[in-house]
């Protein structure tokens, strides 16, 4: 039996008993009903969905085969909470006042799950006029959370080897982490055991230990050489993430680059340090040691990688799984531009392009965008026109004057990026003469054979870029490794660079 609460307001006086009388009023049961449906087919109920109210008390039920529930013998005049899960859709979550009648929720809309594209590249030709976007079909892999380039040229670790410090990078990136890599080196000690962490990052983008990821056990570890180590779960780390290495009571002496080249070269506010990450203490920034440290720690993960973050209250979470996907019917992915400044603001953003079947696009608008910075987000869309979280590229800073100030043309070659690749890159050349014809470009593998034949065709002068997605004339994907590629125009040769696949 459940009773209306009572609050009495007396007088207690020192050395006497004072008594008071509560006089609780039973509450009433009423039922509470609704019907689920999923936003992908609106006009069929969803069956076993879990309805949980809790509260002043606690219920359960589950739908039927027609998406209907009720529960019975709900204490009346109390404020609950409602949340409504099944596979594939995202929780409904919400506040409901039950009064003194039977409540009838009506029909609840449970959204699919929408996954995001992945790993949106955005590449600015040498003049400004055009940028070359490129990323991955939703729910793939592929994702690389990297600093260092994997040459082992120092070391770090702390003196005082507390058992509780940490060593690692931060990567502000709506993430799925599936696998972490590490390198430790033996000059001073062997470390036949580590511990590694994964920690969510605050609202400063920086490691947030109330807000543990990942702790693992002592996992086996070989000094001098790449460790893996795969996640039994994949963690899902909407705000971003830190990965990190310890060795409790021993000194770390985890690896490091050279911090230089690119595009490896060292990234102030990535690298952090912890001397015991239970208290609460202070991170502290790897370059604060000097000039000398400002290097990359050799630690990496893999997963899935959704581009940079959000506030929280800017995006619904999604939960990706692949087998959830095979029942959903994507359709297509829109593409968004907009300014620096309206990144948080999705309802002010330009919708360049939409109903697109392909995961590469050339923005041929953007040569008569005014100087400024800009980026570029990208969904994906699915049954019904629901739309997945935003893909971000990285910030692209326009500086050509205008469509009409451009510099003198050369027959060029230019660099891909990116460089190394996974699992896109883009390919850019220029041409000086507008009568060239028969413009080829083709990728070779280490052994001279040729795995992929670009025929562009007949090209005018100025600018040109060609996404490589890392397949070959058959659209079957090539091994990781190195590559190259060449331009050739009327049966000569321009220029040969070199390229590197990673998986």
């Amino acid at each position: 039996m459940g009773y209306s609460p009572q609050t009495i307001t007396e007088q207690v006086i020192e050395d006497e008993v004072t008594q008071l009388d509560f006089n609780l009023i039973p509450l009433g049961l009423v039922a509470v009903s609704g019907h689920v449906v999923g936003s992908d087919l609106p006009a069929i109920g969803l069956e076993n969905a879990i309805v949980e109210i809790t509260g002043f008390e606690n219920y359960e039920a589950t739908t039927d085969e027609n998406g209907d529930f009720v529960i019975n013998d709900v204490y009346t005049n109390i404020t609950y909470n409602i949340q409504i899960s099944l596979d594939g859709y995202d929780n409904y979550a919400e506040e409901i006042i039950v009064g003194s009648t039977a409540l009838d929720l009506g029909t609840i809309t449970l959204n699919e799950i929408a996954l995001p594209p992945g790993n949106v590249q955005a590449v600015q030709d040498p003049f400004g006029i055009e940028v070359a976007l490129s990323w991955s079909s939703p729910g793939q892999g592929g994702g690389e959370f990297r600093y260092d380039d994997g040459e082992q040229d120092f070391l770090f670790g702390l003196n005082s080897t507390p058992p509780n410090a940490v060593f690692g990078a931060v990567h502000p990136n709506i993430s799925i982490v599936e696998e972490i890599q590490w390198y430790l080196c033996s000059d001073y000690t062997a470390h036949n055991q580590v511990k590694l962490y994964l920690f969510g990052l605050d609202e400063n983008g920086e490691p947030n230990t109330d807000v543990v990821l990942y702790e693992s056990g002592f996992i086996n570890n070989i000094d001098d050489e790449w460790n893996i180590h795969l996640l039994e779960e994949p963690i899902e780390a909407f705000e971003g993430f830190f990965m990190g290495v310890s060795t409790p009571n021993l000194y770390t002496a985890i690896g490091l680059d050279d911090g230089d080249g690119e595009p490896w070269e060292y990234q102030s506010g990535t690298q952090y340090l912890i001397e015991d990450w239970t208290t609460g203490g202070m991170w502290t920034v790897l370059d604060s040691y000097g000039p000398n440290y400002e290097r990359n720690f050799m630690i990496r993960a893999y997963g899935i990688n959704m581009g940079n973050t959000l506030p929280n209250d800017q995006v619904t979470k999604q939960k990706p799984d692949s087998a959830i996907m095979g029942s959903r019917e994507f359709e297509s992915f829109n593409v968004y531009r907009f300014y620096e400044s309206q990144h948080n603001n999705p309802e002010d953003w330009e919708l360049i392009a939409q109903e697109i079947g392909d995961t590469i696009y050339v923005d041929q608008s953007w040569v008569l965008l005014q100087n400024a910075t800009y980026q570029f987000a990208i969904r994906s869309v699915y049954t019904n026109g629901v739309e997945s979280i935003s893909a971000f590229s990285q910030l692209i800073t326009k500086t050509s004057a205008s469509a009409g100030d451009l510099p003198q043309i050369e027959t060029k070659l230019y660099t891909n990026f990116p460089n190394p690749f996974n699992p896109s890159t883009t390919i850019t050349f220029s041409i000086a003469n507008k009568n060239f014809r028969n413009v080829e470009l083709n990728i070779y593998n280490l052994k001279g054979q040729r795995v992929k034949k670009i025929n562009a065709g007949m090209l005018t002068s100025g600018q040109h870029s060609f996404v490589w997605n890392g397949t070959d004339d058959n659209d079957k994907a090539v091994s990781s490794g190195v590559y190259f590629y060449r331009l050739v125009i009327n049966r000569n040769i321009i220029d040969t660079k070199r390229m590197l696949l990673l998986k």
